[in-house]
């Protein structure tokens, strides 16, 4: 049953965001610039906890709050994208909600790997440079290039509201 609820909770955060993004498009941007900075810092912690601590420490228990953040900032952070990419026209929302759930789904994959891990698969060092490559390299390069480009997008117009625009000239600024 809190399975089911957990995966329910995905239409009512993107829901969620779909309604910020409406009702008050300037504090939408300010979150979701803000979660996919909170993420891509939880994510940078995550990683420096495992290179210099090992699985068994602070890496582990950073990297349930890394999927459990993902879990509940994504959705709404892709609701937000897709009403500006709706309601606004604005083509490069949609790229920023494929960068926040190819974040969510690089997450999940770098987590799966680190819960196999090299002890769960079959022994021998082709296993175990799999896993290294997987686990340390490519799932965390793709979920870090991913967050990157969700912020990037999220950064929206130079004024920092998405679908408007800076006045370009002195009569535009009047």
């Amino acid at each position: 049953m809190a399975d089911l609820l957990k995966f329910l909770l995905l239409p009512l955060l993107l829901a969620a965001g779909w309604v910020l993004g409406a009702r008050w498009p300037k504090a939408g941007a300010l979150i979701n610039q803000g979660a996919a900075i909170a993420l891509l810092a939880c994510w940078a912690l995550e990683a420096v906890a495992g290179v210099f601590g090992g699985p068994e420490t602070f890496h582990r228990m950073l990297a349930h709050g890394a999927v459990g953040l993902a879990w509940v900032l994504v959705p709404v952070a892709v609701g937000i994208f897709l009403h500006e990419g709706v309601a606004r026209g604005e083509a490069r929302a949609i790229l920023g909600a494929f960068a926040a759930g190819a974040a969510m789904m690089a997450v999940l994959a770098t987590a799966v790997t680190g819960y196999l891990g090299p002890t769960r698969a079959p022994a021998g060092p082709q296993h175990a440079l799999r896993f290294e490559i997987l686990h340390f390299v490519a799932a965390p390069g793709l979920a870090a290039a991913a967050m990157i480009l969700w912020a990037w997008v999220a950064r929206g117009k130079p004024d920092g509201i998405p679908g408007t625009t800076r006045a370009t000239t002195p009569a535009q600024r009047r």
